[in-house]
């Protein structure tokens, strides 16, 4: 139990109980399956722009990257497309005017110093103006062409991620660059 509060947040002591990070009742969990895995929830987007996408590398690691990141908790109620819109802003820059299209793919990423992954779903996007300003998450971006992009192991946190993104440039060698009308 005491990772799953670890996981979860911090446990706090109320006037009326027990709960955890303020939300689930420490008595709830004596009836959850405790079988179902726990993500945290991940949004990114792969933008658009002339049939090129846009990839970012991770600072850090070197690895590839889309904008985007982790839901906090207090966005929970907010619209997705609002929490996309402060990512882009806080890794791209606030002068980026794009149109968001659907959800295109999904993968899981668990970070190395987290014990809970994150599931990301990945929204098409098309890219109209500004300039990019990477925050200091990123080092490097560039477009590049889906139809001409060489898949490594070593550019992916795991394998998943890499499958997905592949999967999806593959369709669109397949059918074509969608439209994201936003």
């Amino acid at each position: 139990m005491h990772k799953l509060f670890h996981a979860l947040g911090s446990v706090a002591s109320t006037a009326t109980g027990r709960w955890i990070s303020g939300r689930i009742p420490l008595g709830a969990l004596q009836h959850m399956n405790t079988d179902h895995a726990i993500y945290q929830i991940g949004l990114k987007v792969l933008l658009q722009k002339d049939n090129r996408v846009l990839l970012l590398r991770d600072k850090d690691t070197g690895l590839i990257d889309l904008p985007g990141g982790r839901i906090s908790s207090s966005e929970a109620a907010l619209p997705l497309q609002d929490i996309l819109n402060r990512e882009i802003r806080e890794e791209l820059s606030s002068s980026i005017a794009y149109t968001l299209g659907g959800p295109i793919f999904q993968y899981r990423r668990t970070p190395p110093y987290q014990e809970i992954g994150v599931l990301i779903t990945v929204y098409g996007g098309n890219f109209i103006s500004g300039d990019i300003a990477l925050s200091e998450e990123h080092g490097s971006y560039e477009w590049v062409d889906p139809n001409m992009f060489v898949f490594q192991e070593s550019d992916f946190r795991n394998q998943e991620e890499r499958l997905a993104m592949q999967t999806y440039f593959e369709q669109i060698a397949r059918r074509g660059l969608p439209s994201q009308a936003g």
